[in-house]
């Protein structure tokens, strides 16, 4: 009530000046949302790109993402682009507008911030922030591949970042996605250019940086790992990979049921490399490991040929 009188009492010409006062007072006391209404009606007055303008403008969208208002952020992004088209602020406010609008839920919306950004301010877009909100845009809205090449690019730059961790997840997530989304591609009989070959290349790298992963993404990844290495006939690849899951540290993490099948593969790894004694010592670990494990003809078949092997026959 007596911020109305006093405002009774200013001259017109003046009005604006203690709007933009008011407005700063309420910033300073971080009350964001009384700040907001007197930079709206200071911001209303101003055609013209000088500093008390931009102050405010940059202040307002300060309070308009403190308070999660994204309407009025947006109607203050129009103001700094109409007075300062060309400002370097320009690029982080969008981004900043991005991140409101995706904790809005409106992903698309936010995607197409970070993709105006990407292609129109090269340096901010190469800032480690920006690329690391952008990757998770794109695994966001289904653009896989173009989220593996970024965060197979951000570990590699971003070395010792907080988001370092997170961000080899995210490059094993966006290559897994990658794989699913062509693999689907050749069931349909289109031309697939990310192999099975491409996809156990980009799990051995991400294998070799594995204290980014949690124990049981760890050992999930080197079990899938070596299944792949085994349908790409890489049987030495196939086998260093369960040598690490059966000698690790974490092995206690395995059920037997899983420890049995990692056995097998590598029984069947060497009975392609003829290595008849090591194909049936691993045969005899998978199947102390789940007794079940020769229930089935062609498992059968196995413990049968390695006895034949080592026989000499």
């Amino acid at each position: 009530e007596n911020i109305q009188n006093a405002q009774k009492s200013v001259p017109k010409d003046s009005l604006p000046m203690f709007n933009f006062i008011l407005g700063k007072s309420y910033y300073c006391l971080d009350k964001f949302d009384s700040a907001i209404p007197y930079f709206n009606d200071f911001l209303k007055t101003q055609s013209k790109p000088d500093e008390y303008a931009k102050n405010a403008i940059l202040i307002q969208l300060m309070c308009a993402q403190k308070t999660n208002n994204e309407t009025v952020y947006a109607h203050t992004f129009e103001k700094l682009t109409q007075l300062f088209p060309n400002d370097p602020d320009t690029a982080k406010a969008l981004f900043i507008h991005s991140l409101l609008l995706k904790e809005d839920g409106k992903l698309k919306e936010a995607d197409e911030k970070l993709v105006f950004i990407k292609n129109h301010f090269a340096e901010f877009a190469s800032k480690e922030q920006f690329l690391f909100e952008f990757g998770i845009s794109c695994l966001e809205n289904q653009r896989n591949e173009e989220a593996k090449d970024i965060f197979q690019n951000f570990v590699q730059i971003f070395k010792g970042s907080e988001n370092e961790q997170s961000a080899w997840k995210l490059y094993l997530s966006s290559c897994v996605s990658t794989f699913e989304s062509y693999q689907h591609k050749q069931d349909q009989n289109n031309t697939s250019s990310y192999s099975k070959n491409d996809f156990a290349k980009e799990l051995k790298v991400i294998l070799k940086n594995a204290q980014s992963l949690d124990t049981e993404l760890h050992l999930d990844l080197a079990h899938v790992y070596s299944k792949i290495c085994f349908e790409l006939e890489d049987f030495v690849g196939a086998i260093y990979a369960n040598q690490e899951l059966v000698f690790s540290k974490e092995k206690e993490n395995l059920d037997p049921l899983t420890l049995s099948e990692i056995h097998l593969t590598s029984s069947l790894c060497y009975a392609e490399m003829k290595m008849a004694q090591e194909h049936a010592m691993h045969l005899e670990m998978a199947h102390q490991l789940n007794k079940n494990i020769f229930n089935s003809v062609t498992n059968n078949l196995l413990q049968y040929n390695a006895h034949i092997a080592l026989a000499g026959f």
